[in-house]
């Protein structure tokens, strides 16, 4: 299962995308992350099913990292309107891209 999500608030200069990848890899999950222009972050991840893509969503909204704050984590299914697939190769692990994204 694949999903994107967008997560607005205070999220960038803040280890928000370290704090996400963590995450990641404590879950087992796969894909990438990086900041975008608006200054908010983009995800692309591969789980094993929705109910673990919801449990990586539920575990970064909270935003518990440094002084990130969360205000907003909007989450697509892959299929579904919006889903935006990887923008570059994450070779089967979870990683941090820092170009930023316009």
């Amino acid at each position: 299962m694949r999903a994107s999500m967008i997560i607005k608030g205070r999220v960038q200069g803040v280890g928000y995308r370290n704090f996400i990848r963590i995450n990641a890899q404590r879950l087992g999950i796969k894909g990438i992350v990086r900041n975008r222009g608006d200054g908010s972050v983009e995800v692309f991840a591969e789980c094993r099913d929705a109910l673990h893509a919801r449990q990586f969503a539920d575990a970064i909204a909270k935003g518990v990292s440094s002084n990130a704050e969360v205000s907003s984590l909007e989450f697509f299914e892959e299929g579904g309107t919006n889903y935006k697939g990887p923008w570059k190769d994450y070779h089967g692990s979870f990683i941090i891209d820092y170009r930023k994204h316009e």
